[in-house]
């Protein structure tokens, strides 16, 4: 048993890929007698992950030449995803954990107030989940940096049922501008 995916051209030249799963089906006496197969065509699939990775790797080259950093707050886990720019730009390994406290600490002092009280109407969800804030960070070297930051937070639900579910955004470093 087992899976294979080939592409198969026509007589006309048009191409299609399909997946074909085979199991071996044996008599009495475990002898291969026949062979079961089932064939899908998954041409619309290949295309489809085909055009997904054109579309990351477009994203991945607009991010890097821009100097951007992204990130993904899923708030039903928690886990936060800053990306390598992101964290570059915050003084930050790739192996740190990044938590809403740590971008907090690396905060400049006297910006943090505004800055949680920013991300807390982004959450709110009464709101429509728009954040888009200029604040000083710290990084560990000492350096102070100015980040320009935009997000927006997604919601689930109604009335009091309505909770964030999503926070996705792109930080850049505008202190030489």
């Amino acid at each position: 048993s087992g899976t294979l995916t080939f592409e198969l051209v026509g007589r006309e030249g048009t191409r299609r890929w399909v997946e074909s799963n085979a199991v071996p089906l044996r008599d009495a006496l475990g002898e291969v007698t026949a062979l079961l197969a089932v064939t899908r065509d998954i041409t619309a699939r290949r295309q489809a992950e085909t055009a997904l990775r054109e579309s990351e790797r477009r994203l991945s080259e607009a991010v890097q030449t821009y100097g951007i950093g992204i990130f993904d707050h899923d708030h039903r886990t928690g886990h936060i995803y800053y990306s390598p720019e992101a964290r570059a730009m915050r003084g930050w390994s790739l192996e740190s954990t990044a938590t809403f406290e740590s971008v907090l600490q690396s905060t400049h002092p006297d910006d943090r107030a505004a800055l949680r009280a920013a991300i807390a109407r982004a959450h709110d969800p009464s709101g429509d989940g728009s954040f888009n804030e200029q604040h000083r960070i710290i990084r560990p070297d000492g350096s102070v940096r100015w980040l320009s930051s935009r997000s927006h937070t997604t919601f689930e639900g109604i009335g009091p049922d309505r909770h964030a579910v999503r926070t996705v955004g792109a930080v850049s470093d505008i202190t030489d501008e």
